[in-house]
C-alpha cells in the first residue's frame, strides 16, 4: 500500500511526514516557520517549491497546483534520508 501512496494535498504531505517521523524543522509544507530549509509557498495562485536560508527565499519550482506541487515535494521527501 506505501508503495502507491501519493499525497494530494500539503495537510495530507504534513500527515504522512508526522507518521513516518519526518523531522518538520527543515521543512515548511502547511505554513510551518523555519530557519532554513524547503517550503512550499502559495503566492498568488501559483505553487512555488523554495529553498530558504538566513532570511533570503530563493523558489527552485513552480507548479500550477496544489497536487503537482505535493507530488514533486512528496517524492523529494520521501528520498531525503
Amino acid at each position: 500500500m506505501e508503495s502507491n501512496y501519493l499525497p494530494t494535498t500539503k495537510k495530507d504531505l504534513e500527515t504522512w511526514m508526522k507518521e513516518h517521523c519526518y523531522n518538520f524543522n527543515g521543512y515548511s509544507i502547511n505554513g510551518n516557520a523555519i530557519f532554513e530549509g524547503y517550503g512550499i509557498d502559495n503566492t498568488e495562485g501559483i505553487f512555488n517549491w523554495y529553498f530558504t536560508k538566513r532570511g533570503q527565499i530563493t523558489n527552485l519550482q513552480s507548479f500550477q497546483s496544489e497536487n503537482e506541487i505535493v507530488a514533486y515535494a512528496y517524492n523529494l521527501i520521501k528520498a531525503d534520508k
